[in-house]
């Protein structure tokens, strides 16, 4: 095919356009996304989404509330489609208030079949979570899976923000994912998975 190039400036976008083909030049790839606003007790994507197509994934998640106060939001994950979840997670978080430097810590977990994406979130209205969950090299069949997280939201009456770090101790690929509150239903959010290219 012919290359077309147009001069800067040279294209008015206030039409609408049907685009298809490929977009090339972003690192990222949407598969899809799933909206919450009726009280879903988790979110999943199954191995229909998460397959070796790509090595790694990245799922964003904004406006995400639970019903029940204080809880924290965990990522559960599977090396078959969800019958069982591995069950000997390893992570660590830190933590820091946003307008208190002074208020910050660290805390860990083990042995656990999830990984938590951040702190205990509360539900009051319009005072939701957002995050990033990089699972970078989920269906390698090689080597340990090492996840990063990063969420930013309401903890008791004050805006926190949590990094975290964790080993999923398998060299079988990953091929589901459930996200859901340590208590209770979730209430409102958008989960967005996207295969990353590498």
């Amino acid at each position: 095919m012919a290359l077309t190039k147009v001069r800067a400036g040279g294209v008015n976008l206030a039409d609408t356009f049907a685009f298809t083909g490929t977009v090339s030049g972003t690192s990222l790839d949407h598969i899809l996304t799933t909206d919450v606003s009726d009280g879903d007790a988790s979110v999943i994507f199954n191995s229909t989404y998460i397959t070796t197509a790509y090595r790694s994934y990245e799922v964003r998640i904004t406006g995400y509330e639970p019903v029940t106060d204080a809880t924290q939001l965990r990522c559960y994950p599977s090396i078959d489609n969800g019958s069982n979840f591995v069950a000997t997670i390893q992570s660590g978080r830190l933590y820091r208030q946003v307008d208190n430097g002074s208020q910050n810590g660290m805390e860990a977990h083990s042995n656990d079949s999830y990984f938590q994406v951040g702190g205990n979130i509360g539900n009051d209205d319009n005072q939701t979570a957002s995050a990033i969950v990089q699972l970078t090299g989920i269906t390698s069949a090689v080597h340990r899976k090492w996840i990063f997280s990063k969420l930013v939201g309401k903890h008791n009456a004050n805006a926190y923000m949590w990094n975290a770090g964790v080993n999923i101790p398998t060299n079988s690929a990953i091929n589901y994912l459930k996200f859901q509150s340590s208590s209770g239903n979730i209430t409102a959010g958008r989960f967005s998975l996207y295969g990353v290219k590498s």
